[in-house]
């Protein structure tokens, strides 16, 4: 058996294919297949079943196989130690190294050891970590850089080099971002009022009202900390799926919540007259006012953003109007210098009178101030702006 036969049974074995493991020995695919037919001839034995395509070991290469692997392991073992007489570091080092590593953290130790080690032969290969680890369990990588495994073999020496942070992230409007303040990680010291109006005086207030935010910072801070402290309950409306399951999932992290999230696709009047009679009894009505409807695209105002005119919708407005009470703007943002957040609550108007026949020209002073105020934040708080869609695109677009 010539050990040239051995590494190409060897790595038709792991590759499952003739045809793969031509190409990683980079031989032909009928070069392949005469060393296979050369050891079948000497064991007397068929080494793989070909099926459908599909390459497998027979018994007879099961056996094999092994054997096989401690054989090529060995006769590099002793190319190595002859090439060791010299004194000098030379030959080939397999390492197996994970992509996140091989990516951030190798290149500049390579290239050192390259320039120390000329004679040395780096042949690197990338994979997870898990696969790395049991490359050198077997014996085809002499070295792997990779995470630590969760139990370390006896054969094997693990040494600790980096300490790698693992921080979780999701979307910003992924429930887990929302959730922080309600469970109580954010307490009312980490909030500082900036606005013009404190939820206190809403408190003091007969009538609840209208909040207008939007999709800068997290709201879901201000809601939580007013949940929290007063008394007034917040009925917050929202275009995505899932609301009631978000719900749920509040009060199973804190059974105090007093907030009802409302799902919504549109805003008719069965839904006007429930929220009405929720502001009559004193509580608040919280909608974001900076994204367009899906269902209803030409229901929009223009309004200068940026430098540019914007399409702003309607309906936010028009059920502020309708609900005939007090209408505030509401942000809240988490300030990069101390961690802390920085809450906007400003009173906007006693109440918005949209006549029907001048209803755009009417709402042009107050969605100005709500233009401005998003406009100035926005740029105070750059990275803190969740809004992903073009808000300079026509809806005839």
């Amino acid at each position: 058996m010539d050990n040239q036969s051995l590494k190409a049974f060897v790595t038709v074995a792991d590759c499952a294919s003739f045809s793969l493991a031509a190409e990683q020995l980079h031989l032909t695919q009928s070069a392949v297949s005469k060393r296979i037919a050369s050891l079948e001839h000497q064991t007397g034995k068929k080494l793989f079943d070909r099926i459908a395509r599909q390459v497998t070991l027979t018994e007879a290469g099961n056996a094999l196989l092994p054997r096989a692997q401690h054989i090529l392991q060995e006769y590099a073992a002793a190319v190595q130690a002859i090439n060791d007489l010299s004194g000098d570091a030379n030959g080939t080092l397999h390492l197996a190294i994970s992509h996140h590593l091989g990516l951030h953290r190798l290149p500049p130790t390579l290239k050192t050891f390259a320039r120390q080690y000329p004679g040395v032969s780096l042949n690197i290969e990338f994979m997870d970590s898990e696969k790395a680890y049991e490359q050198v369990l077997q014996g085809k990588s002499e070295v792997a850089v990779i995470t630590l495994a969760l139990e370390q073999h006896p054969n094997i020496l693990c040494q600790k080099i980096w300490t790698d942070p693992l921080r979780f992230i999701c979307a910003a409007d992924h429930a887990l971002a929302k959730i922080d303040a309600w469970v109580g990680k954010v307490s009312k010291n980490q909030v500082r009022n900036c606005g013009d109006t404190h939820f206190d005086d809403l408190e003091k207030q007969p009538q609840g009202g209208i909040l207008i935010g939007s999709h800068l910072g997290n709201l879901e801070v201000a809601r939580a900390l007013a949940s929290k402290k007063y008394t007034r309950r917040m009925n917050v409306l929202v275009f995505t799926q899932h609301a009631q399951s978000f719900n749920r999932a509040l009060k199973d992290v804190n059974p105090k919540v007093d907030i009802d999230l409302i799902q919504v696709t549109d805003i008719d009047m069965g839904l006007t007259i429930l929220l009405k009679e929720r502001i009559e009894q004193g509580e608040f009505v919280v909608i974001v006012g900076d994204r367009t409807s899906v269902t209803q695209p030409g229901q929009t105002i223009e309004q200068d953003f940026l430098g540019k005119p914007v399409s702003f919708a309607l309906g936010p407005w028009i059920l502020a109007s309708v609900l005939e009470c007090p209408v505030y703007f509401l942000f809240c943002l988490k300030n990069p210098n101390d961690g802390h957040y920085d809450l906007y609550l400003n009173h906007a108007c006693d109440q918005l009178k949209l006549p029907r026949k001048s209803r755009r020209e009417a709402l042009q002073p107050v969605l100005k101030a709500y233009s401005e105020t998003l406009e100035k934040l926005a740029m105070r708080y750059p990275y803190q702006w969740f809004n992903f869609f073009d808000f300079w695109k026509k809806d005839s677009q």
